[in-house]
């Protein structure tokens, strides 16, 4: 089971694993940047504060109860993917993220390449689960899932969205809250809730 799921994929596939978010407690964010923080921030001209949301790499959800959830972006199916980094029995994949000696870690809670406001998520509840989908604005995309952010919703009311350009138009990766949404992109999103009975 767990080879089946370790294969990122779009997320209405891993609807599944999402719901089962639902309830559990984030432990950790850990984002996984191509770059380390210093030359992250140089080259992608970043404030070091914003490295975390907005490097290139993919990202880690530790929540309560063990299960650890990886998310990334997929330009060929203009989507985020999701696959799951370890199961809540203790089953991990057999190349986790923390492995890959070409990635550099950067928690949510660093205090430098990230940001208070971001660390706050520790601690908070997940209550619940959108997808949004981008509406296609040509035949290319058509034939594509377009399945762009996973909206996760906590009890006191923040949300983190794991998007595929949503901040700036673009095929790139980012941990991003709702209001950074690109003006022009927030338009032609569709929301789907996921319910935890699905």
């Amino acid at each position: 089971m767990i080879d089946d799921l370790t294969i990122g994929d779009v997320p209405l596939a891993r609807r599944r694993i999402l719901v089962n978010l639902v309830g559990k407690e984030i432990r950790e964010l850990i984002r996984f940047s191509w770059l380390p923080g210093q030359q992250a921030s140089k080259d992608y001209e970043l404030r070091n504060e914003d490295v975390f949301s907005l490097t290139a790499g993919p990202c880690l959800l530790k929540t309560s109860g063990g299960l650890e959830v990886a998310f990334a972006s997929d330009p060929g199916l203009a989507s985020v993917i999701v696959w799951v980094e370890r199961t809540a029995d203790g089953v991990s994949t057999s190349e986790p993220l923390a492995s890959d000696a070409d990635l550099h870690a950067i928690s949510v809670t660093d205090a430098t390449f990230s940001s208070p406001k971001w660390a706050s998520l520790v601690g908070k509840t997940i209550a619940s689960v959108t997808i949004l989908k981008r509406r296609p604005e040509n035949s290319l995309l058509e034939e594509k899932p377009n399945e762009v952010g996973v909206d996760i919703g906590l009890d006191d009311g923040q949300h983190v969205i794991f998007g595929h350009g949503l901040h700036d138009d673009s095929d790139d990766f980012a941990v991003i809250r709702p209001e950074q949404i690109a003006e022009q992109v927030r338009g032609q999103l569709d929301a789907f809730p996921l319910e935890p009975n699905f």
